[in-house]
């Protein structure tokens, strides 16, 4: 794109002079032409031509504006940047949590990888023909499809090393569900979907339509959309639910799926075990992985056959994440797992004891993909002050003013001996009444209605004149 911001205003300055001049050449000729036609015979050929030639010179120069390719008039007020890629960019990606931005370059076989934060890149190798890009924004997984090399190139966004995983035949679109850590490339020339597990890069293959062209995921109901070219008809895909384990776990979903940076949620686990059902003893949870370490939740009530703990994960940066959680029905040995039984007995190394072989039995890990917004901005304050005095201009002590907001809320300030008062941290952008109350005063306008947006100093309260005896 040209941006010719301010060239491009002195040039058209000078078409509007140059065409205005040839404007006025071309009037006076035509009147004069006119006005002596009868005498002259209209003997004017040379002043046509000249006439002519303005009008050709006019064009000319607005001639150029019609063929500057991608050309565009950009306003003063706007800012346009361009930053480098490879040759023929054709998808790009966007990681909101490390500010990343992936484009896939179809003709030079690589990734730019462009920094939000100041615009600089690096580029990573893919295979030939890259045709799509996604990202993983809780995995921080990048997934390319290299259409003839028919396969997907996996960029580690922590450090841009590359895996390759295995596709069908010209994998063209792809998509991620970053609650279950799966990506789905439709393979155009195939007709079939791989599915890669994120967490380890294996794949198995789902047969659609013929010439899958595109896909996309429903993060809530984890379904997936495949529309066939080929057939003028969509694929939907419903991911195969595993057995039922008896021993589970909810969550209380945040409102809009969206919390704040320190969130807390509730967790409930209830066992269904038979005929045995132990309550179950702990919830852990983990965020955004579940490698390493579970935290255990606190512990809120318990019943018979269920437990509500809370889980309060560290503060969390702004983005999409993922909380991992499960129960166990047991701590320590104590489950539902049957003992061996308790006895002596003579082995090779002597008497010894048999341990129970008890250990916790293990619920289902569940997952609840949620958003972490951005902390709302502090509204700005400003100070609303006057004065309150008489139809002469003398002030007035002691009356107290009462600022209330639209919520109900209420503040006073009393004036001073000159009759000034002041509110200081008042939220800008809100309404508030202004009543003064005096005991020896009354005011004709005692309460006003106020727009605050900026520092307000000259709200002012004019006191009625006092009745005298015998007046």
């Amino acid at each position: 794109m040209l941006d010719f911001t301010n060239t491009a205003m002195v040039y058209l300055m000078t078409i509007a002079l140059v065409c205005g001049i040839s404007g006025a050449i071309a009037a006076s000729f035509i009147k004069t032409t006119y006005l002596r036609n009868q005498r002259s015979n209209f003997k004017g050929g040379g002043k046509r031509r000249r006439a002519a030639a303005a009008g050709v010179l006019c064009a000319s120069l607005l001639l150029p504006l019609l063929f500057v390719p991608n050309a565009q008039i950009v306003r003063a007020d706007s800012s346009l940047g361009n930053v480098a890629a490879n040759i023929g960019p054709i998808a790009v990606a966007v990681n909101p949590v490390t500010n990343k931005i992936y484009v896939a370059n179809y003709n030079s076989a690589n990734v730019t990888v462009i920094d939000g934060t100041n615009n600089s890149t690096a580029t990573v190798a893919a295979g030939s023909n890259t045709g799509a890009v996604a990202v993983n924004p809780v995995t921080n997984k990048i997934y390319v499809t290299n259409r003839t090399s028919a396969n997907v190139t996996v960029i580690d966004g922590t450090n841009n090393s590359t895996n390759t995983v295995a596709a069908g035949t010209s994998p063209g679109d792809v998509a991620v569900n970053p609650a279950t850590n799966k990506i789905y490339v439709a393979n155009q020339s195939s007709n079939n979907v791989t599915v890669i597990d994120g967490t380890n890069n294996s794949t198995n293959t789902v047969a659609t339509g013929s010439g899958p062209i595109a896909v996309a995921v429903n993060l809530i109901t984890n379904k997936i959309y495949v529309a066939n070219q080929g057939n003028v008809n969509v694929t939907v895909i419903t991911p195969a639910t595993t057995a039922a384990i008896p021993l589970n776990t909810a969550i209380t979903p945040a409102a809009n799926n969206t919390t704040n940076p320190t969130p807390t949620f509730s967790l409930t686990a209830t066992s269904t075990y038979a005929p045995n059902a132990p309550p179950p003893q702990n919830i852990y949870f983990q965020i955004d992985t579940i490698n390493g370490a579970f935290t255990k939740a606190v512990e809120q009530s318990r019943t018979a056959t269920t437990l509500t703990a809370n889980a309060s994960p560290t503060p969390l940066q702004p983005g999409l994440h993922i909380i991992y959680f499960f129960a166990t029905d047991g701590s320590d040995a104590t489950s539902i797992n049957p003992n061996r039984p308790q006895k002596e007995s003579f082995g090779k190394d002597g008497f010894d004891s048999f341990a129970p072989e008890s250990s916790p039995i293990i619920g289902g890990i569940n997952a609840y993909l949620f958003l972490v917004a951005p902390a709302a901005a502090t509204a700005a304050t400003v100070s609303v002050s006057g004065r309150v005095m008489t139809s002469d201009g003398r002030g007035i002590r002691n009356v107290v003013i009462r600022l209330t907001d639209s919520q109900g809320n209420l503040r006073t300030a009393i004036s001073n001996s000159f009759g000034y008062y002041r509110f200081n941290d008042v939220e800008a952008g809100a309404t508030y009444i202004l009543t003064a109350t005096g005991k020896r005063f009354s005011f004709s306008q005692p309460s006003q209605v106020l727009n605050v947006n900026d520092e307000t100093d000259e709200v002012n309260f004019i006191a009625n004149p006092i009745k005298r005896f015998g007046m």
